[in-house]
């Protein structure tokens, strides 16, 4: 089962920095661009939890499971280099 969320910019939007735990890497959505998170390998209870910093105008990502599950990033359709799980 593979759970995704995806953030993406307009044309005049300005980037927003994504931040996803537990690693504390940070990912930046930018103009006519879009940024997913894959959870691949997870069970039925995995969810996305975020949390907005409205005064930095960043995102954490937060993913949670009872269980095993890995993330995968792609940017644009093409898969960035990192793993988590």
């Amino acid at each position: 089962m593979k759970k995704i969320i995806e953030f993406f910019c307009y044309e005049d939007d300005k980037p927003v920095e994504i931040q996803i735990e537990p690693d504390a890497i940070i990912f930046t959505a930018s103009p006519n661009s879009n940024l997913k998170f894959f959870a691949v390998n997870c069970q039925d209870d995995f969810e996305w939890f975020i949390r907005i910093d409205h005064a930095s105008k960043a995102v954490q990502l937060l993913p949670e499971s009872k269980g095993s599950f890995q993330i995968e990033v792609y940017q644009d359709g093409q898969q960035l280099d990192y793993s988590y799980g």
